[in-house]
């Protein structure tokens, strides 16, 4: 573990997994740093465990940035980088050169600029703002679920025209299955379907999975769509066609949660395998990145994951304590665990060590469980990581 540094001014831009773990670790390491977190948000959420969302309060997913800035003692500036969270590689240099970043209240100077902003979904949709039921992770990440779905319910086509989850990665599985558990335990009967542009589900994890998923989906009454492509939706119907060509098709669908993939944002960033950010071949030395923004050029784990995120948050904030001593940076090279899906509260699916061991059901839910633990111990102060 590196040594403890006092002094060093941080600037961790995104309150994500990434931004917080970064925050945390630096904390640990630099007891009287100086830290700040730019964050246009009030709370950090509990992503991964989003879906949950459709039958809990919002704010059982929250940590307000207020309560875990008192715990580590950094300073929430609650606003966006750049203007109106877009900003350029151009930026960045001159962030670098200047050594602050601008703030509606003035300049934030730093020693050290930290990159974890991210991403949003490739396209938004218009149709929920227009009238149409269509929501997006954008969407589900500040309206209640549990209040989209009442509104769904409360109309007399509810039943017939069902719901729909547009999406066969783990968002829109987990979703699927949740929304389904919530509609059986009320005793209602309105359909859900699954509809992937993938001939395939889980692509991430081995096909065992996917088999398993799919027997899951039958038993729970969830219609499944493969290698179909959503258009567009109005209203409580949507269009959709096969990937192979075909015509056109109509679907009832009074209820629309779309996971049609992210992108990095506001760009993607490249980094070296210290985490510094890479622009023109050169490495930026005050300036680093961690997150889903960023791809490494390392031998580490560089998938959009939690996992990932928290893993390349404290390996930065690392690396700036041992930069400030003037040591050596160490490489990434942390590999993946393991990875669980949630199939609603009392089932999941992933594998744990090594791929090929499958991990279904009560053994699966455990895990996802311990996982969710694990971090949360993490953001109140216990660190089981290892880095």
């Amino acid at each position: 573990m590196p040594a403890r540094v006092a002094g060093v001014r941080v600037v961790v831009a995104g309150g994500g997994y990434a931004g917080l773990a970064c925050l945390i670790e630096l904390r640990k390491l630099a007891p009287r740093a100086q830290l700040h977190l730019i964050d246009p948000g009030a709370a950090h959420l509990k992503q991964t465990q989003l879906q949950e969302a459709l039958r809990r309060p919002l704010d059982d997913l929250r940590v307000p940035f207020d309560e875990v800035a008192s715990r580590y003692g950094f300073e929430h500036h609650r606003q966006a980088l750049g203007e109106q969270g877009v900003f350029a590689a151009s930026e960045l240099r001159t962030w670098r050169d200047e050594g602050s970043v601008p703030l509606a209240t003035g300049r934030l100077a730093f020693d050290y600029l930290v990159i974890a902003t991210g991403v949003l979904p490739r396209e938004r949709p218009h149709a929920a703002r227009d009238g149409a039921p269509l929501y997006d992770q954008v969407d589900l990440r500040e309206l209640e679920g549990a209040g989209l779905v009442e509104e769904w319910l409360s109309r007399p086509d509810a039943g017939a025209g069902g719901a729909s989850i547009v999406g066969g990665g783990a968002s829109g599985v987990q979703y699927a299955f949740e929304l389904a558990e919530v509609l059986r335990r009320r005793g209602m009967q309105a359909p859900v379907r699954l509809i992937d542009g993938e001939p395939r589900l889980l692509r991430g994890l081995p096909a065992g999975a996917h088999e398993y998923v799919t027997a899951q989906m039958e038993a729970a009454g969830i219609e499944y769509l493969p290698r179909t492509l959503f258009l567009a939706q109005q209203d409580a119907r949507m269009r959709v066609r096969a990937v192979d060509g075909g015509d056109e098709r109509e679907l009832g669908s009074g209820l629309t949660l779309l996971f049609g993939g992210v992108a990095a944002h506001p760009f993607e960033l490249r980094a070296d395998r210290y985490g510094r950010v890479v622009l023109d071949g050169t490495a930026l030395a005050t300036v680093y990145a961690a997150g889903d923004c960023v791809r490494y050029a390392a031998r580490g784990l560089d998938a959009m994951t939690a996992q990932a995120a928290v893993r390349k948050g404290k390996h930065v904030a690392a690396n700036i304590a041992r930069a400030h001593r003037g040591r050596t940076p160490v490489p990434y090279v942390f590999q993946e665990l393991g990875y669980v899906v949630s199939l609603g509260s009392l089932d999941a699916v992933g594998w744990v060590l090594v791929r090929e061991n499958l991990l279904r059901g009560v053994a699966a839910t455990a895990m996802r469980r311990l996982v969710e633990a694990q971090y949360d111990l993490f953001v109140e102060g216990l660190d089981t990581y290892v880095l």
